[in-house]
């Protein structure tokens, strides 16, 4: 079993704190500057997220054929209703 925090999402997390960091430090009264890095944590966040819901081993096959998929999951008809 794969261990949920491996290297890559640690640096991915490292990654947004870093990134909320500079948002709260380029704040300034009457500047835009922070809105720029506040869409790049919400993007670098999004990305984040998908790759904990669907990138881990095993966790989502996308498999358009049926009959791979039938092999995959050891059915031996096309039908249950056989």
């Amino acid at each position: 079993m794969p261990l949920p925090f491996n290297y890559r999402r640690r640096i991915e997390l490292l990654v947004i704190f870093f990134l909320v960091l500079f948002t709260f430090a380029s704040y300034k009264e009457n500047t835009v500057y922070w809105l720029q890095w506040l869409v790049l944590v919400i993007s670098v966040a999004s990305l984040t997220l998908v790759d904990f819901i669907f990138l881990n081993a095993g966790d989502f096959i996308y498999d358009p054929s049926y009959q791979s998929w039938t092999v995959l999951t050891g059915q031996t008809t096309l039908s249950n209703y056989d």
